[in-house]
């Protein structure tokens, strides 16, 4: 918790470890998770207007991506989560 790094890619997007034991739940059941949130500026498209861009991720071991939401300066803009999964 608290580790942060930038995208070697690009150094304007930062990531940080927000918290390292968070219960999600979804459709697909309960998690413990790893919360990571990677944040940046962008551009508006056809303007010259940015807007800041925070994406909160829930990461379940032996599972992957179990939640994932898009804020644009702070406002919710997107949501995807784990419906179902299966262990092979």
């Amino acid at each position: 918790q608290g580790a942060a790094w930038t995208d070697p890619e690009d150094p304007g997007v930062t990531f940080t470890t927000v918290a390292t034991a968070e219960h999600v739940t979804v459709p697909a059941g309960t998690f413990t998770c790893v919360r990571v949130e990677q944040e940046y500026d962008t551009v508006v498209e056809g303007s010259q207007d940015t807007v800041h861009v925070t994406v909160r991720s829930w990461y379940a071991r032996g599972v992957g991506l179990v939640r994932d939401e898009t804020l644009e300066d702070d406002t919710l803009t997107s949501t995807l989560v784990l419906e179902s999964y299966t262990v092979e």
